[in-house]
């Protein structure tokens, strides 16, 4: 795993790698970030949206006796 985009701010970067200390995932969409198709918010949202679909599945797991 690895922060290895390089269309990034030291402060961009810094978040990128919090995120993957943190979830223990390897930022998504890097690819695009570099080749322009996509901005560092979209990127990152994209990212808080994987985190969101696992605590939801996660959630979901358990319904209750």
């Amino acid at each position: 795993m690895a922060v290895y985009a390089s269309n990034l701010t030291k402060e961009q970067r810094r978040l990128l790698e919090s995120y993957e200390a943190i979830t223990g995932f390897e930022p998504t969409h890097q690819e695009a970030l570099d080749s322009g198709e996509i901005s560092f918010l979209e990127m990152w949202g994209l990212n808080e949206d994987f985190i969101f679909s696992i605590y939801a599945t996660v959630q979901n797991l358990y319904q209750g006796e």
